[in-house]
């Protein structure tokens, strides 16, 4: 009887071993650089989606107020939806700008020391720069 226990233990096991999913490779670390610029680039896709919900949102509040205005003694639901979802909208914006800018600081903490990719062709690869230090004491 222990022999068929072990038996089935080791079968168990093997299979196990045999039948398991293989792991990638995640043991390479993904560089600086690398991530400093996902971070910018989900900065921007943050701040682009966010600019699109405000100013959709700022044109149908405004929108459906101006319908609501013009009709201020009428039953009119379509303008007061189009404006409390143009304000919703609006408001909704705010987290994806708070969002776009923490991610925008990531990148510049991870990219601080590396080159700046610079999107105009016509300057020049490399810059010269001076630098002055100024200390500050209060002796």
């Amino acid at each position: 009887m222990k022999k068929q226990i072990s038996l089935v233990l080791v079968l168990v096991l093997l299979f196990q071993a045999a039948m398991a999913q293989q792991i990638p490779d995640t043991s390479r670390r993904i560089s600086d650089k690398e991530l400093g610029l996902q971070y910018l680039k989900k900065s921007r896709n943050q701040k682009l989606a966010a600019w699109i919900l405000f100013g959709a949102g700022m044109a149908g509040w405004i929108g459906g107020a101006a319908s609501y205005s013009d009709d201020l003694f009428e039953e009119n639901t379509s303008a007061e939806t189009i404006a409390l979802i143009g304000f919703g909208c609006t408001i909704a914006s705010i987290p994806l700008f708070i969002s776009a800018a923490k991610n925008k600081g990531r990148a510049e903490i991870l990219l601080r020391y590396e080159n700046m990719l610079l999107h105009h062709p016509s300057l020049p690869r490399s810059y010269p720069a001076v630098g002055i230090s100024v200390p500050i004491s209060g002796k």
